[in-house]
């Protein structure tokens, strides 16, 4: 993804065109993994994968420690030493996750690849584009 990053830099500039889309693990809003997408736009170089966010709004380790039957001191002391482990990094629904991925994505755009993305293509079917043109501070 950097060289791709650094190839559609090199074309296009630091203004860069991007298409986004997301997808879940399962059909419907009720997926408890997602992932949003950022794909390069440019009619000098081909599309390729600039950027994903990968999310999830579970996590089968602390749903099986919850299961259990220990004291809160047990379950803080696990949790803390659990929290760089968790899988967990999503606290709203499915349907949220595309326009989060996206946010995310956008805002760090300029530090890991020195880009901005400033035209969005998408498929029409999301709340990504209002997510991340209406997001305060601006992306």
């Amino acid at each position: 993804m950097e060289r791709a990053a650094t190839e559609l830099k090199e074309a296009e500039g630091d203004n860069v065109s991007v298409s986004c889309d997301g997808s879940w693990h399962r059909r419907g809003f009720v997926s408890k993994n997602g992932v949003a997408t950022c794909l390069s736009v440019s009619k000098k170089v081909p599309a390729k994968v600039i950027d994903t966010e990968t999310l999830s709004n579970y996590c089968d380790s602390c749903a099986k420690m919850k299961a259990k039957n220990l004291s809160a001191e047990k379950k803080n002391i696990w949790s803390e030493k659990h929290k760089e482990l968790c899988q967990k990094n999503h606290d709203g629904s499915a349907g949220s996750m595309e326009p989060v991925g996206m946010g995310r994505i956008f805002k760090r755009s300029e530090g890991r690849h020195g880009l901005k993305y400033a035209t969005y293509l998408g498929d029409g079917d999301s709340k990504s584009y209002k997510f991340v043109s209406e997001a305060d501070p601006p992306i």
